[in-house]
């Protein structure tokens, strides 16, 4: 047995299990957007499916920890900007999705929409409305 995240025991072999399988996937998509020599529309668009898979990952894991009490002295504005950030990724990389059947150009959607969502946010604190997590 192995020492697992948070200080709880994962038997060895799920853990090189669980690690091959991310090594596969990671192997496959590599792959995947690199067969052509220039990013087409469909490497594009796996490319950001796997960015909203990852930051759902991330977003899942975080509210599980909180919700179990599973990260008692976290501070909590870390916390709270981690579940924002994977937040804002999954809406710049998710809403390029479909952008991409109809333009080649909408990975600037990467950029654009979390920082767009980032300066909404910080107006609305600006102007003393609750914050929506």
């Amino acid at each position: 047995m192995r020492e697992g995240t948070l200080g709880r025991l994962m038997p060895e072999d799920d853990l090189d299990v669980n690690r091959r399988a991310v090594d596969r996937l990671t192997l496959f998509s590599d792959a995947v957007v690199a067969i052509p020599s220039t990013p087409t529309r469909w490497s594009s668009a796996f490319y950001a499916v796997l960015q909203v898979l990852e930051s759902a990952a991330i977003f899942a894991m975080l509210a599980h920890m909180l919700s179990r009490g599973l990260a008692p002295g976290a501070p909590r504005q870390v916390m709270a900007d981690t579940a924002r950030q994977s937040y804002n990724l999954i809406l710049g990389f998710g809403l390029s999705i479909p952008v991409f059947f109809v333009t080649k150009y909408a990975w600037v959607m990467w950029i654009v929409v979390p920082l767009l969502v980032s300066q909404w946010r910080r107006r609305r604190r600006a102007r003393g409305s609750p914050e929506v997590s």
